[in-house]
């Protein structure tokens, strides 16, 4: 079984099944966090099978820089006999540590709802401020949906007219900004 987390056991990136050998499976209990997890399905058991086997996934790393990300590892080795005598259990823990370099925000995409103004893109930090046509704007929440971040303001949509064409930037705490993005809203 595989999991990743980041501080306060929050889930880092998400995991992604690309045989029949695994099984992604997301636990929904507020302790862990909505942690995902990667294990080996029936037919990755390899029943039978001596010597090593193997299981590939994909991970999909979070869109921006959330800190030191911690990948856990167990596995367990059995004799299928149905007892513990000849079974051993393995473990192991990575640190995946970031660039402590922060990089240039990028806005990939932006929908409007009424009033909620919705911005996805890569590498947007905790502390982001968004900008329409120059104008900061109140911000809702940041979300991370890897391999994109997803900004959300519940209110400056409203800044938009239908048909009106502007400017959207982010810019990080650091001073970087993303490139404008022109955005026309839609005629409703």
């Amino acid at each position: 079984m595989v999991t990743t987390i980041k501080k306060k056991n929050q889930a880092a990136g998400s995991f992604r099944e690309i045989d029949q050998t695994t099984n992604h499976t997301t636990i929904l209990d507020g302790f862990t966090h909505n942690r995902e997890h990667m294990s080996q399905s029936l037919t990755g058991s390899y029943e039978g099978q001596i010597n090593q086997v193997s299981w590939t996934f994909d991970w999909i790393a979070p869109g921006r820089n959330i800190g030191v990300i911690r990948l856990f590892a167990a596995g367990l080795q059995a004799d299928n006999d149905g007892t513990r005598l000849g079974d051993q259990t393995y473990t192991k823990e990575l640190l995946i540590n970031p660039t402590s370099e922060s990089l240039t925000p990028s806005i990939s995409g932006v929908l409007i709802f009424g009033k909620r103004l919705e911005v996805r893109g890569l590498n947007f930090d905790d502390g982001v401020k968004l900008f329409i046509n120059g104008q900061k704007q109140k911000l809702a929440f940041l979300q991370d949906l890897p391999p994109v971040v997803l900004l959300v303001s519940e209110k400056a949509g409203k800044n938009i007219a239908p048909g009106q064409t502007v400017s959207i930037q982010v810019k990080n705490p650091d001073g970087k900004m993303s490139d404008p993005f022109i955005f026309m809203r839609p005629l409703e």
